[in-house]
């Protein structure tokens, strides 16, 4: 919410993010979706100005983005709700399952090491488990 139209760095395809917690600065690298969005969302302006605004102009509080979160929940009837904790831990679930190494996914969520990640963000969900083990063990047996 503190994001400022200068951390994006459009010819490295990164935003540069204030931890809340630690107030660690660090890089995250964008997707290609990524990159498309902060580049619409920056275009012509000034690298001072906040990133995100509300429909009103005004900045983005942890409430605000609270309440939406909550009512976008509502609206695509997901339950238990989405929280922005939980689409931190969906991030890391859904990289870790596309194969991309813990050491980059803890680098993108700002861990200094693995031990977060594999210990609390990174669930392999048992679809992917079953599916993993049937395409990858080899037969024992013949």
């Amino acid at each position: 919410m503190k994001m400022r139209v200068g951390d994006y760095y459009g010819e490295l395809k990164r935003v540069r993010v204030h931890a809340g917690k630690t107030q660690n600065l660090f890089h995250v690298a964008l997707s290609v979706e990524g990159d498309k969005f902060f580049k619409r969302l920056t275009n012509g302006r000034s690298s001072k100005e906040l990133m995100f605004l509300r429909e009103n102009g005004r900045p983005w509080s942890y409430y605000h983005f609270r309440v939406q979160l909550t009512k976008a929940s509502e609206k695509a009837n997901i339950k238990p709700e989405v929280t922005p904790h939980k689409l931190r831990h969906t991030f890391a679930s859904k990289a870790a399952m596309a194969g991309i190494p813990l050491k980059v996914i803890a680098s993108q969520l700002g861990h200094k090491t693995t031990v977060m990640v594999d210990r609390y963000y990174a669930h392999l969900s048992p679809d992917y488990v079953d599916k993993e083990i049937e395409e990858k063990m080899p037969d024992i047996l013949s």
